[in-house]
């Protein structure tokens, strides 16, 4: 299977098979070939969905008003 992603970092293309399958859930693809720009994009790609998915849920610290204005 030849698989294509063109994503802010790049164009991807890689072949893959398919090594399982699951109705309404997804595929699992495991890429056989690859090149050195398209895994250079693979890991870009990766390291920004890791970072935006950590900084989705990281516990935020509460944001406190100041009281300067009212002298207490």
């Amino acid at each position: 299977m030849k698989v294509h992603f063109l994503v802010p970092e790049g164009e991807i293309c890689l072949d893959g098979v398919v090594t399982q399958t699951e109705a309404a859930k997804g595929l699992g693809l495991k890429f056989q070939t690859l090149d050195s720009k398209g895994i250079s994009n693979l890991t870009s790609l990766l390291d920004r969905v890791r970072l935006e998915s950590l900084s989705q849920y990281a516990p935020r610290r509460p944001v406190y008003e100041s009281n300067e204005d009212s002298g207490t």
